[in-house]
């Protein structure tokens, strides 16, 4: 979703090609026919526009989708107009979304532009959190004709981040590229000055997060840490409340709301809470409503906004409301499986049982007291793949490697899915979910 020329058609076209997932010899067509028409630049976009009309205008009317894979996934993309005029199209495509993919183009004018009344902009990203979208890509694109610059970059980022999180979005990612060369579509590093530019200070911006975040959990005082919430005004940038709330959460296990000064008035704090199931948000702010000035989220988390002096009245009824409501954790029922067990037999008989839906869910399965010594883990240790044998694997995503392994063992939970990848079928268990024993 995104702007007018914002470059989506493009961006998905460049990536359908760079990951061989178009056909060499189909692509040239476009591109011969582009250059005979003097629309040479949208030859990329033309794999996703198909009506003349829109070839011709460089505008996206119908919504389209295509199906591509990777190594490690399978994914349905979908390109829908960004013009205002074409709602039914652009509610047709958003329906379908999983994760919004928000491209933006890097330009002063469009960073003027984004938030006006022309653009659809706006409505689109409402419409795709109301359709109960909760994963958000920012994709600024047109990296290329700012030179990479870091300052345009932080400028887009920070209205994006601030209207996101007002809306209610919590896990939000950024990416830079350029839809048209192609640069960090693919391929995070290439041997060219402008991206080793790019992923340089990404990378440092990112380190320096991390630091600030842990800098600022290690000097936090820890009587204020103990209890059944945690409820701080803290001195430090607005953009660290998200990764110093999940931080303390993970760590504390309670609910975690930090506030900071208002970057544009002192009178009023600006905050952000995490939860984790058994405390719900929308609930709490809906008993704190005298207090909130604005907010916005889901069961788990939220940002709010409340007044200075309102700090103190609203931390004791948030630690009250905390102490009522405690987290009560309890394991979802189960059906065990070992390792062998994880075959074609098994994932054929839970075959014969779908479909699966609401009243009748697919069953989860555990696998318990797993070593973590042999486990094997890919991408630098943030995601876990190990195998069992030929045929069948464990897989799951943002899983640290140095987590885990700092654990004798491990209980996991997920399904059994069969995944297809150039002709070869694997049956994988795909964690959902894990509990770690026995730290060392």
């Amino acid at each position: 979703i995104g702007m007018v020329h914002a470059g989506k058609s493009t961006s998905i076209g460049h990536l359908l090609y760079s990951t061989k997932n178009i056909n060499s010899n189909y692509f040239q067509k476009f591109v011969k026919k582009a250059k005979e028409l003097g629309l040479y630049s949208f030859r990329y976009a033309w794999i996703m526009d198909k009506l003349y009309s829109e070839r011709e205008s460089g505008h996206t009317i119908i919504t389209s989708s295509r199906k591509f894979e990777t190594e490690k996934y399978y994914f349905s993309i979908i390109d829908i107009p960004g013009k205002k005029n074409l709602i039914k199209n652009r509610i047709k495509g958003i329906f379908q979304g999983d994760v919004a993919i928000i491209v933006v183009p890097a330009d002063e004018d469009s960073i003027k532009e984004m938030f006006s009344d022309k653009e659809s902009f706006i409505d689109q990203i409402i419409a795709a959190y109301t359709m109960g979208i909760r994963q958000v890509i920012v994709a600024i694109n047109k990296m290329d004709l700012c030179n990479y610059s870091e300052k345009i970059y932080l400028e887009i980022k920070e209205k994006i981040q601030k209207f996101l999180v007002r809306i209610g979005f919590d896990d939000i990612r950024y990416v830079c590229y350029s839809g048209i060369t192609g640069q960090n579509i693919v391929n995070r590093y290439e041997d060219d000055d402008e991206i080793f530019r790019l992923s340089s200070w990404v990378k440092n911006n990112n380190e320096l997060r991390k630091t600030l975040t842990s800098e600022a959990v290690e000097s936090l005082p820890k009587d204020l840490l103990e209890g059944d919430g945690i409820v701080l005004n803290l001195d430090i940038k607005e953009g660290l409340l998200g990764l110093i709330a999940n931080r303390l959460l993970n760590e504390y296990g309670v609910p975690v709301v930090l506030f900071a000064k208002d970057s544009i008035d002192n009178t009023f704090l600006k905050g952000s809470i995490r939860s984790k199931e058994g405390f719900n948000v929308q609930k709490a702010f809906e008993s704190l409503q005298k207090y909130i000035v604005a907010g916005g989220g889901h069961a788990l988390a939220g940002g709010i906004t409340i007044k200075a002096e309102d700090f103190e009245d609203f931390r004791r009824e948030f630690l009250e409301l905390c102490k009522k409501y405690k987290f009560i954790e309890s394991e979802a029922p189960s059906i065990e499986l070992s390792l062998q067990d994880v075959n074609f037999t098994n994932y054929g008989i839970l075959r014969e049982f779908a479909p699966f839906g609401m009243g009748f869910p697919e069953p989860l399965f555990s696998i318990r007291n797993l070593p973590t010594k042999p486990l094997q883990f890919i991408s630098f240790g943030k995601h876990l793949s190990t195998q069992i044998s030929i045929n069948s694997k464990l897989l799951g995503f943002n899983m640290s490697e140095s987590e885990i392994k700092s654990y004798l063992s491990i209980d996991l939970f997920g399904s059994l899915n069969a995944s297809s990848f150039r002709g070869k079928t694997t049956i994988e268990f795909r964690i959902s979910d894990y509990i770690t024993k026995g730290p060392f």
